[in-house]
């Protein structure tokens, strides 16, 4: 029995994201284990509850909601730095003609990365 066009279809779409998974699997497991490694030894230890290091300071001191503002502002600054060379950089290494550019975007983002 023949199975119909939207039937092969889904087969075909089920295999793709299985595909995606088996080839992102590695990733994942690299970023989210050592994250869930550290969550476990924090709940293990006893000196320092958990909640004292993962809530917001702010909630924390029950100080105003504008308290570190500027400092929040310049981390997200620096993020800036690093990020909009970087997608620059990689953006220019599709086009082979730009090296000059590709390098300066490419060392711009490596030195605000080693900065922080």
């Amino acid at each position: 029995m023949l199975k119909s066009r939207e039937q092969q279809n889904e087969i075909h779409a089920t295999g793709f994201r299985l595909a995606q998974l088996k080839a992102l699997l590695p990733i994942i497991l690299l970023i989210y284990a050592p994250v869930v490694i550290l969550f476990v030894i924090l709940k293990l230890q006893t000196k320092i509850p958990v909640s004292l290091l993962t809530r917001d300071p702010l909630a924390i001191v029950e100080a105003p909601f504008y308290w570190g503002a500027i400092s929040n502002f310049g981390v997200l600054m620096w993020c800036a730095a690093v990020v909009i060379p970087w997608f620059s950089f990689r953006l220019l290494e599709q086009v082979k003609n730009n090296k000059e550019f590709n390098h300066f975007f490419y060392f711009l983002a490596v030195s605000h990365l080693s900065c922080c």
